[in-house]
């Protein structure tokens, strides 16, 4: 099975439906780094292939030739704009890497949120369906949700953002986006039944497609109060 962040975004990249949801995101090299880093002002930095938010890196440009790289909880100050690449493989990563648009999240309790979609189908049919949202609140001083603080149910969360006549809509949007990925990657993966969306939104309400998981984790669902999405996602994997 293909696992490669980079393909399960160019497919993505080609629907036009898809599209307008997608941060702008590129292989990682001395160029990109620097057109990215010099556009957007702050980019994230994640191994091609990989989970649970492990590698993730924030790079941000202070001004003054300056930048921040923010690590798990620590954050390290390096300068020059033409070093950023050397100062990363040697201190980070000589693998394969993205780099995409930061995307600067809404928060709820004055901290930063995404969300988790699971779309599914059963082996007997071809219709996907929406199984599960939650919302995960990040830790502070994390920068991914996988560092998570709490985990609210996707309803709680856009409510306590934009209010409760706007949560709706996010809603339906949300189920109608998830609907549209899984429909436009599922030939890629033939026999694949599940799929998790890490969808995020911004303070402005827009929601952006982070990238889409083929082994997600559904323990999550867990630590919902009500259970019924949880046992709704086990019921769906086992057929």
């Amino acid at each position: 099975m293909i696992t490669s962040k980079w393909r399960k975004h160019v497919w993505m990249k080609r629907s036009p439906v898809i599209r307008p949801f997608l941060p702008e995101t590129k292989r990682l090299t001395p160029d990109t780094m620097l057109d990215m880093i010099q556009r957007h002002k702050q980019v994230i930095l994640k191994p091609a292939r990989g989970y649970k938010g492990r590698g993730v890196i924030q790079l941000s440009d202070l001004g003054n030739d300056s930048f921040e790289w923010h690590v798990n909880h620590k954050k390290i100050r390096s300068s020059r704009l033409s070093g950023l690449y050397e100062h990363f493989t040697n201190t980070y990563s000589t693998g394969r890497y993205l780099i995409q648009q930061k995307i600067s999240l809404a928060e709820f309790d004055g901290c930063p949120f995404d969300f988790r979609v699971m779309v599914q189908r059963k082996s007997t049919q071809t219709a996907w369906h929406v199984t599960g949202k939650l919302a995960r609140v990040a830790a502070a001083p994390f920068i991914a949700t996988n560092y998570t603080k709490q985990v609210l149910t996707a309803e709680q969360a856009a409510s306590g953002a934009f209010g409760e006549t706007a949560a709706v809509d996010l809603m339906k949007q949300m189920d109608e986006l998830g609907l549209h990925a899984a429909h436009h990657i599922a030939p890629y993966y033939v026999e694949h039944r599940l799929f998790g969306l890490d969808i995020a939104i911004d303070k402005d309400g827009h929601l952006w497609i982070i990238e889409v998981n083929t082994k997600p984790d559904i323990g999550m669902f867990r630590n919902l109060p009500d259970l019924t999405a949880y046992k709704t996602i086990r019921s769906y994997k086992k057929g």
